[in-house]
């Protein structure tokens, strides 16, 4: 089995070994458009054009096996909380005295559908997640009122406010 798991980043795992394989930027866009794939057997890329024709069949298995994207998706509740997509950037209004600007990590890509859901994106699981955690952090859920920024499917346990005498 080998897949990609990081940007000119392969991995080969078979019943007796386990190995990475690290790559030019060069061979990772051809591997990228098809035209070479990588053989676990020797450790190197091979031209598409010098495979049999099943060979050329498993290449291309391999390379829509790698396209999946990874994507988390954050919510932002409160009054006043949003967030705008600027260029590659994401502008949040938090609620503090100034806008936070969150610059995209290489290889991470951001959908904004309305002013309180980001949907962070990338080929990379663990980049993905981390951006996502570092987004969160920048005002994370509070329990009393439930204002923050929170993933799509966590449920945040609210506590009851302080009862008068």
């Amino acid at each position: 089995m080998k897949r990609q798991i990081r940007r000119g980043v392969f991995e080969t795992n078979s019943l007796s070994t386990h190995s990475l394989t690290m790559c030019s930027e060069e061979e990772f866009e051809q591997w990228k458009k098809g035209k070479v794939l990588f053989d676990e057997n020797y450790e190197t890329f091979v031209k598409v054009s010098e495979l049999s024709n099943k060979d050329k069949e498993y290449a291309a298995q391999e390379y829509e096996d790698n396209k999946d994207e990874y994507s988390k998706e954050l919510q932002i509740n409160g009054v006043g909380y949003r967030v705008q997509k600027q260029g590659n950037d994401l502008n949040l209004t938090l609620g503090y005295s100034h806008p936070v600007i969150f610059k995209a990590p290489e290889g991470i890509t951001f959908d904004v559908p309305n002013a309180n859901t980001i949907i962070v994106r990338g080929i990379d699981k663990e980049l993905v997640g981390q951006t996502a955690a570092v987004i969160r952090t920048k005002r994370p859920p509070e329990v009393y009122r439930g204002k923050g920024i929170k993933y799509a499917d966590e449920v945040i346990r609210r506590k009851e406010g302080k009862t008068g005498k």
